[in-house]
């Protein structure tokens, strides 16, 4: 009797912290093929990505769809 007792209560001990513990680490999400390119906008910088799912892999704001214009003022 005095170890099935013990038993429990290791059980119930080890029961608590497996719930305590942080959830594990996930894998960033897949983008899917074939979206559109955006301009966002990530730590004040205007940034081109392939798609609107990368940028906010990247933790970007999209801006608006197409490529961000030239800011350098590198023209001809």
């Amino acid at each position: 009797m005095r170890y099935s007792a013990i038993a429990a209560f290791a059980l119930v001990a080890l029961t608590d912290c497996a719930t305590g513990a942080p959830p594990a680490q996930r894998p960033p999400p897949v983008c899917p093929e074939g979206q559109t390119i955006v301009c966002a906008v990530k730590a004040g910088e205007m940034q081109s990505y392939w798609n609107v799912c990368d940028a906010k892999r990247d933790g970007a704001i999209v801006m608006f769809a197409g490529e961000c214009p030239d800011t350098h003022g590198g023209g001809p």
